[in-house]
């Protein structure tokens, strides 16, 4: 069964109905001050999201950060491998990925133009993806995102703690981190222990929910052992 199915059928059984989003009305600001401002609220909801400026205070996280860059600067001078090239057929493939009703922001190529014209596109990508690797650097349009404030389910919802953001990348983004994806997973591929599931190709909840099942049940069944749960 399919995992879109199985949780179809969970939901249909439990009578699940998925939230519905609503605009966002008002909003409390950090002065007390309840504002119905679109502006006012824009800003508010966005010095929320962003969380970068109470991360970048953790000490432990600045070293990190200096560690992730230092090995950067060490992979983009001394262990990148020149003349990079993406072929237009891997693009094509990342094309032909992602599905023509993927939502998209407002500023960008929508998705089901791209595929209809992938041929073209896919060659004009691959060159386009070939100097952002060489370069070492995503330009700053295909940073950028459609950010829509999504109701948690629980809190006020006046309150911009009681919000989420979900992002929506431009399609050529998606298609660039699709491949970004397949290069990494074909590295790293072969040091992942077979007990490794999540985000591999064939594997989920259901296989490691599987491995455990064939593991554990001759130790309860033939020998009437209890099994411990060590989650670390």
């Amino acid at each position: 069964m399919k995992t879109n199915t199985l949780w179809d059928t969970v939901d249909k059984l439990t009578d699940f109905r998925a939230k519905v989003q609503s605009d966002v009305k008002c909003i409390t600001l950090t002065t007390g001050e309840v504002t119905n401002d679109k502006d006012l609220i824009s800003d508010a909801l966005a010095d929320s999201f962003v969380v970068y400026k109470e991360i970048n205070n953790d000490m432990v996280t600045q070293e990190r950060n200096q560690r992730i860059e230092a090995y950067c600067d060490l992979a983009t001078t001394e262990n990148r491998p020149n003349n990079f090239t993406i072929s237009d057929n891997q693009v094509f493939d990342a094309i032909r990925t992602l599905s023509k009703k993927s939502s998209s922001n407002n500023d960008s190529i929508p998705t089901k133009v791209i595929k209809a014209f992938s041929s073209q596109f896919a060659l004009l990508l691959a060159t386009f993806f070939t100097q952002i690797f060489n370069k070492c650097e995503i330009p700053k349009a295909m940073r950028s995102a459609l950010v829509t404030p999504l109701y948690k389910g629980k809190g006020p919802r006046n309150n911009v703690d009681s919000f989420r953001p979900i992002s929506v990348l431009s399609p050529i983004t998606k298609f660039f981190e699709i491949l970004l994806f397949s290069i990494i997973r074909k590295f790293i591929e072969p040091f992942l222990c077979e007990q490794q599931h999540g985000f591999r190709q064939l594997r989920s909840c259901h296989t490691a929910l599987s491995l455990l099942r064939i593991f554990f049940l001759p130790w309860i069944r033939g020998m009437g052992k209890r099994v411990l749960f060590l989650l670390i």
